[in-house]
């Protein structure tokens, strides 16, 4: 089982495509492994994202509050103390 979420989340590589409507021509950018996050578009994508923002509050020790929105998280920090 171990195997199969290790080969899930590594050895992925990404590239960025730019198409160009006035030419009609594609650029890509050179290839670059990705290791961090999950795949996009996969049906167990959601999952992991899941599992690590829902211990963020407590991580956080529930100090500042995260916002979640979709799959974007924001975390906002009101204090007054220079130091914190």
């Amino acid at each position: 089982m171990c195997t199969l979420i290790q080969s899930y989340l590594t050895g992925r590589y990404q590239c960025v495509v730019r198409n160009f409507k006035i030419s009609n021509h594609n650029m890509c950018s050179k290839w670059g492994i990705n290791s961090k996050g999950v795949p996009q578009g996969s049906i167990l994508g959601p999952l992991p994202s899941l599992i690590y923002i829902n211990n963020l509050p407590v991580t956080l020790n529930n100090k500042p509050m995260p916002i979640f929105v979709a799959d974007d998280t924001s975390v906002f920090i009101t204090t007054s103390n220079l130091i914190d």
